[in-house]
């Protein structure tokens, strides 16, 4: 059976939250789908791990290096992909029960979805983000931050400017592009990917409360990559900040 979604996993060292992460995955995903993993040059046991695990664990791997970059390489991934719909995830995440289900059925439901969020929360269960706005001069504002999953549960899915952590259609993604690659390494690719669906294909980008994921991101990971917030927000103002100006 050919499958409904490709979950894709980006990954670096971290085996232990990586493994966490593969094994949500395997219980908790309750339609047929596959798997496929980025592995970006780990240099601890898990690129030793996944070679010798692949058939066991019915796992598409892309491990050539050089892995060019988180867009390019969630890029390469997408493109292989064979499920309908393209979930992306990083090795400090891992997911819920009946965490996919709603999500597809939401865009069964609602052809004008180009783009979905889940409930992102941090492991004390407070909300990450459950989707985010953008701001006219570019901010993010993620919705509901810090207020407990309890506030947004039973909410109907809503409309948001764009999916920090999200469900893709493959045809949308197909039609749009892709990620734009000259967001590195991280940061601005999400929204820019929600306003190309948006302005080309009029497209809407909604959170689905009833999907939830966890990210156990370390501060100091964001801290690494500042000086890419700064070049991204410049590049991602030069392309947007019309249509910013116009909502």
């Amino acid at each position: 059976m050919n499958p409904l979604v490709s979950v894709i996993i980006s990954t670096r060292n971290r085996f232990e939250e990586f493994q966490t992460c593969l094994d949500t995955v395997h219980t908790f995903t309750d339609v047929p789908y596959e798997v496929i993993i980025i592995d970006a040059g780990s240099t601890d046991q898990t690129r030793e791990w996944l070679i010798e695990n692949e058939e066991e664990y019915n796992l598409a791997l892309l491990l050539s290096p050089p892995i060019p970059g988180y867009t390019s390489g969630n890029n390469m991934a997408m493109k292989t992909a064979k499920g309908k719909y393209i979930y992306l995830l990083n090795n400090d995440n891992w997911v819920t029960e009946g965490w996919i289900k709603p999500m597809i059925d939401l865009y069964e439901k609602d052809p004008t979805i180009g783009h979905m969020s889940s409930v992102i929360l941090w492991p004390d269960r407070k909300i990450q983000s459950a989707g985010a706005n953008i701001t006219k001069d570019g901010a993010s504002v993620s919705l509901h931050s810090g207020a407990p999953y309890e506030k947004v549960k039973d909410m109907e899915p809503f409309v948001c400017d764009y999916a920090g952590f999200g469900l893709y259609r493959k045809d949308v993604a197909e039609q749009v592009g892709y990620l734009s690659e000259c967001y590195y390494p991280i940061y601005f690719d999400d929204p820019d990917y929600a306003f190309k669906v948006k302005t080309q294909l009029g497209l809407k980008t909604v959170c689905c409360p009833k999907s939830v994921i966890y990210h156990a991101c370390s501060p100091s990971d964001r801290e690494h990559h500042s000086d890419a917030y700064s070049r991204n927000h410049k590049i991602f103002m030069e392309r947007w900040s019309g249509f910013l100006a116009r909502r």
